[in-house]
């Protein structure tokens, strides 16, 4: 074995347990509270608002993203009052908790009802933003994405039930559902592949498949 073949196969086996530690860390809520679990098995209290759900590790496994359910009265959503969230995020040492995003109830100025009571906190795969769905509209949610180094917010799309794609041909973007008109009435629910842009790619599947299931048919698509 050359020391070139040799050097290259320490990274790979430094990159593999990295990577598989990475993998190994996790984290939980119990009663409330967010649980890091890291490599070595040993847990550890993030959080001690008993009001907190939905927790993410970013994937690097340095960070937390999770849901904080706000104190004070309900606000107003586009079908009727609602609790207000919170988007929050935290070391997965425990430090650095920072609020990235506040409810807003519905209004008449140019943000309307893109704020109301965010859920579903997701991580892009580069870690540099974090996407969340909020109830927008009657008959659909929106997606949006705030930037984890600026606090900047952007309107991605309106959908529903998103997820980012991990891996496969469409990896690093997002599956969520469209509701869509017909030009003479009626409507329909499409699953769609959308980018962290908004951009529509092409839809994968209809409201009656299972989410994981049409990704999992996209997995195979060279």
């Amino acid at each position: 074995m050359t020391q070139r073949h040799f050097a290259f196969g320490v990274a790979l086996v430094v990159l593999t347990m990295s990577t598989a530690a990475v993998n190994a860390q996790s984290v939980s809520v119990v009663n409330g509270d967010i649980v890091f679990t890291d490599s070595a098995q040993q847990t550890r209290q993030l959080t001690s608002a008993s009001s907190d759900s939905e927790a993410q590790l970013s994937p690097d496994g340095r960070w937390v993203v999770f849901i904080r359910k706000a104190s004070g009265p309900k606000i107003v959503g586009p079908t009727g009052d609602v609790d207000p969230t919170e988007v929050w995020l935290i070391a997965s040492d425990g430090h650095g908790a920072r609020r990235l995003v506040k409810s807003q109830g519905c209004s008449r100025s140019a943000t309307g009802c893109n704020l109301v009571a965010p859920f579903n906190p997701q991580f892009s795969l580069d870690g540099r933003y974090v996407f969340f769905e909020t109830d927008c509209a009657a008959t659909t949610r929106c997606v949006l994405s705030v930037n984890l180094k600026t606090g900047g917010r952007r309107m991605v799309s309106d959908g529903s039930m998103f997820k980012v794609i991990r891996d496969g041909r469409y990896r690093g973007n997002l599956v969520m559902l469209k509701h869509k008109y017909f030009l003479c009435g009626g409507s329909w629910d499409w699953l769609y592949v959308v980018t962290p842009n908004g951009v529509e790619v092409g839809p994968i599947g209809t409201d009656a498949d299972d989410l994981d299931s049409a990704l999992s048919r996209c997995r195979d698509v060279p």
